[in-house]
């Protein structure tokens, strides 16, 4: 805590994604491989910052900023996960009515970084090739209201 009011945040996650190397897909019946899918994920870091404001016994203000890395290199990019690094910028406040009752409300604004995709594709039995070209392009607007009653 910087003072009785106002309390700096930090943290730094290290996720080890590179235990996930690849994704089958096995037939129910005798569990063979129908499919094995290269992952390839590297380890990642997300770094965040971030401040807490008391403004009284009822308000609460907040507001952070965070940089998320994205496991997934892109020379194995796929559809199924298009993954890029990611920041975050975040605005919240909690409203107290009672010592049991409280309300949340934030926002989140996330920036993805652009990322192409150059895919091949085989659908294994030989008779379905060729190559997944594109383009990802996203940002996200997250709202959250969150009541709670602490009976």
């Amino acid at each position: 805590d910087y003072s009785d009011r106002l309390t700096l945040l930090a943290d730094v996650t290290h996720t080890k994604w590179s235990n996930i190397q690849e994704t089958r897909i096995l037939r129910k019946s005798d569990g063979s491989s129908l499919q094995s899918v290269p992952l390839q994920w590297h380890d990642s870091y997300r770094y965040s910052m971030g401040l807490r404001y008391k403004q009284d016994k009822h308000w609460t203000w907040r507001a952070g900023i965070a940089f998320d890395q994205a496991p997934v290199r892109d020379s194995y990019r796929t559809a199924r996960v298009p993954s890029e690094d990611t920041i975050w910028l975040t605005f919240g406040s909690r409203f107290t009515v009672s010592p049991d009752l409280h309300l949340d409300v934030t926002y989140a604004q996330i920036w993805v970084e652009d990322a192409s995709l150059n895919e091949p594709f085989d659908s294994g039995a030989g008779f379905i090739t060729g190559t997944l070209r594109g383009e990802y392009e996203a940002d996200l607007d997250v709202v959250g209201l969150q009541l709670q009653w602490d009976l």
